[in-house]
């Protein structure tokens, strides 16, 4: 393009006008993202943990890198137990500390087998295995009527 051929500047600003008022009605505006709130980044680091087959402790959010507060952690985790939005966020207390999990990713029975196996506590974790069976083979023995 020769200097001839450039287009005169006020029809350029007109045509970027144009664009401009085009596009800045698809833009967001900037205040409508959102930070996520506490409870969910914990909720979601719980699901992931629990989609790669881990169980949360508590102390992993009192200790360093995390370091939150005991207060402001058990606000949080009382919030999480009340909202809907984190249902499948459970807990279950062990002899050491208290482990959380997704329904989502994990059922009750594995992470119950977890916890005895972070506790090495095989012995429980035997005894429960071998009571799940004992169920299962319970159920098969009732005569349907």
């Amino acid at each position: 393009m020769n200097h001839q051929d450039e287009l005169p500047l006020a029809k350029v600003s007109e045509v970027d006008e144009a664009k401009r008022q085009w596009l800045q009605g698809m833009r967001h505006p900037v205040d409508t993202v959102t930070e996520p709130e506490p409870a969910e980044i914990l909720a979601e680091f719980i699901r992931q943990h629990s989609a790669a087959g881990q169980l949360v402790a508590r102390a992993v959010f009192l200790s360093p890198p995390y370091l939150v507060a005991e207060e402001e952690l058990s606000v949080l985790l009382e919030s999480i137990k009340q909202n809907g939005d984190y249902a499948d966020i459970a807990c279950l207390t062990g002899s050491k500390d208290d482990y959380y999990y997704s329904t989502q990713a994990m059922s009750e029975n594995y992470a119950a087998m977890s916890l005895q196996v972070v506790e090495q506590d095989i012995c429980r974790a035997i005894a429960h295995a071998v009571r799940l069976s004992a169920r299962r083979i319970l159920v098969l023995t009732k005569s349907p009527c």
